[in-house]
């Protein structure tokens, strides 16, 4: 159910990320750089002259320390990542990540204690298909999303810095939709990136369902619940051309959808957004669990 690739190497080399936890700050800063406590902090452009995923330090490239742990009803995948401040973040971030797997759900829980204030925003960048992966079917998904809002983007995948209500759009996920139904909606925040690449504002706060997806060939329905305040909805708009996956297939455009649970995208320079900023010393937490029916 989830695309995947056929070794480490490949994953080492995953221009999309998929399947990857994403760090020390998924999605993208703008101009690369931010001003905290009056001090300018210059990041790594590996976006135009923008910053996503983390630039050179993006977790998804990184080899991690791990141990796996038998609990009475859990198996615990635990990931250790000494964050050195590569793409140009300040100071050191001792980064822990848990994959938790019960019968019915996987759960990822985030920790970080940095050495200096820091922007932080970790999010996992799965690849869903519940039909299967490399079904060819992936939008052949209903999808149901726990959000009133959505943030437009420029062309750049950039916010413009307005939260625009879904009401009466192709974005309004309230009541279960068909994927490929959505795909069809004439919105030029929809044509412009050839399906959706944008954050939604996820109703409500604290540890709460986010989304639903489920799979109309198999029936498998999954629940994301998540603490953080967004997610981004990525359906897979564009693939390198010979993009292969795990067990021989061939992944296409349109191929899968992605649930990142995440701050919103340059909440570092939008003070009337959650802030995803964490302070030097302390260890700050985030969690999402996908749970399966």
């Amino acid at each position: 159910m989830v695309l995947g690739k056929p070794g480490l190497a490949a994953y080492l080399e995953n221009g999309l990320c998929n399947s990857s936890v994403i760090g020390r700050c998924a999605n993208r800063v703008a101009d690369a750089s931010y001003v905290w406590k009056g001090r300018r902090i210059a990041l790594q452009a590996n976006f135009g002259r923008h910053c996503i995923h983390g630039g050179s330090g993006c977790y998804a490239m990184k080899e991690f320390a791990f141990s796996i742990r038998r609990e009475p009803n859990a198996l615990r995948l635990s990931l250790w990542l000494l964050d050195q401040g590569e793409g140009g973040f300040p100071g050191q971030v001792a980064f822990r990540v848990d994959y938790v797997l019960d019968n019915k759900s996987v759960r990822i829980e985030y920790q970080a204690v940095p050495t200096e204030d820091t922007v932080w925003n970790v999010t996992s960048h799965a690849y869903f298909d519940l039909n299967g992966h490399g079904s060819g079917a992936a939008d052949k998904q209903v999808l149901r999303l726990f959000a009133g809002s959505y943030l437009p983007a420029f062309s750049n995948g950039l916010p413009t810095g307005e939260r625009r209500s879904v009401e009466g759009t192709c974005f309004d996920f309230r009541k279960p939709v068909q994927i490929s139904d959505a795909l069809q909606g004439a919105d030029e925040q929809l044509s412009q990136f050839g399906g959706f690449d944008h954050n939604f504002c996820i109703d409500g706060q604290g540890f709460r369902q986010a989304a639903e997806l489920r799979g109309m060939r198999t029936g498998i329905r999954m629940e994301v619940w998540t603490d953080c305040p967004g997610i981004q909805m990525f359906t897979l708009n564009q693939v390198p051309p010979a993009f292969g996956g795990k067990d021989g297939s061939r992944y296409s455009r349109h191929g899968a959808v992605c649930l990142e649970a995440q701050h919103y995208p340059d909440a570092v320079h939008h003070r009337e957004w959650p802030s995803p900023m964490i302070p030097a010393g302390v260890c700050s937490r985030t969690k999402t669990a996908f749970i399966f029916r």
